[in-house]
């Protein structure tokens, strides 16, 4: 197996890939992080409580040479549950990919990220928004755009196939927010990550 953190780390096994949905909750994820990295690589993929707020504010510092960010967070968003140098790789790769996809006569790209709650059936979560005002995405390359080896021609898929695949690893959900995205208008990134509350000790 292969790693490489960075703004555009993905994760590669040499025999198998690793499927995306995850039927279970941030006890058994857990020990997926266990398992599937070992003790040599738990330092950077442990999970702890970890606030989301402040690792955006500190990417917006990050690219400010390279994108106007700004980080709306809508009433007070309890902390996530995270292996923050893993899930940083994922905010980082979303803006990369705002940056890359901007318009031709947009000077910087400009990226609106939003934090709120949100619940699907018994789970809570913590929702993150990455919406941009780029090129953006027709249907086909909205569907398609999470899986390896099914991008298009601009090449979507790299980075969002490594998003799809952390996200899980969080026992979170990652989707296109399709009534926003559309060609010439922007593209939307929603996450769902679980509460602290929810989640379990380590």
């Amino acid at each position: 197996m292969r790693e490489r953190f960075g703004p555009k780390a993905r994760i590669e096994t040499t025999k198998r890939e690793l499927t995306f949905d995850f039927p279970f909750g941030p006890a058994e994820v857990v020990d997926v992080f266990r398992n599937y990295f070992g003790p040599t690589k738990m330092a950077l993929s442990r999970l702890d409580p970890a606030s989301q707020k402040a690792m955006l504010d500190e990417l917006a510092i990050q690219y400010g040479d390279l994108a106007d960010i700004a980080v709306h967070e809508n009433a007070a968003v309890p902390m996530i549950y995270a292996a923050p140098p893993l899930l940083k790789t994922v905010f980082e790769n979303l803006i990369d990919n705002s940056i890359k996809y901007k318009k031709p006569d947009q000077p910087r790209a400009r990226v609106l990220i939003s934090c709120s709650t949100d619940r699907d059936g018994s789970r809570r979560y913590v929702t993150v928004s990455f919406r941009d005002e780029g090129i953006g995405m027709d249907e086909q390359q909205a569907d398609q755009c999470f899986y390896k080896g099914r991008t298009t021609g601009e090449g979507w898929g790299q980075g969002l196939y490594y998003a799809k695949y952390v996200t899980g690893l969080h026992a979170g959900k990652i989707r296109i927010g399709k009534e926003y995205t559309a060609p010439e208008r922007g593209a939307e990134i929603i996450i769902n990550l679980p509460f602290v509350e929810e989640s379990p000790d380590v």
